[in-house]
């Protein structure tokens, strides 16, 4: 499958005006090591606000795959409409699908948007959270933000 999916890629034009190439930017070599990934992965942090989220995300007990994607949410590299055309990829309406009033982006799409609020409200309720709710994506993962019942 992952070659079938690396020929279709390979066979189509994005961009017309760059040369398509892969590369792993953490790497010097530009060549990818389960190492170098793994560095990455651990020692990041978000900048400005000191915390350890991503140590504190790599404890949760989840599936890596949710925890990539996590990961990737917290990283600001979701396919979100506003991370696609600061890419140069062109997209006509950067608005949310949603609410059609503020642009795409991971905050917004995941945490801010009037339409998935609710969605948030009811699940906590059913761990039995109470409390303010965080507006940065980082927050969610924060050791504070974190409230499971007894």
């Amino acid at each position: 499958m992952v070659d079938c999916f690396l020929n279709d890629v390979a066979g189509s034009c994005i961009q017309p005006h760059r040369r398509d190439e892969w590369f792993w930017k953490p790497e010097p070599s530009r060549q990818y090591s389960i190492r170098s990934a793994y560095d990455v992965l651990k020692g990041e942090k978000v900048e400005g606000d000191g915390v350890r989220v991503f140590e504190e995300l790599w404890k949760i007990r989840i599936t890596s795959k949710i925890a990539i994607f996590a990961w990737r949410l917290l990283k600001e590299r979701l396919q979100t409409k506003s991370n696609l055309r600061r890419r140069q990829v062109e997209i006509n309406d950067t608005l949310c699908p949603f609410c059609a009033s503020s642009k795409e982006n991971e905050a917004h799409l995941f945490f801010l948007c009037d339409q998935i609020l609710p969605l948030w409200w009811e699940s906590m309720s059913w761990v039995n959270s109470h409390g303010a709710f965080p507006q940065k994506p980082w927050q969610h993962f924060s050791q504070h933000a974190i409230c499971l019942p007894n």
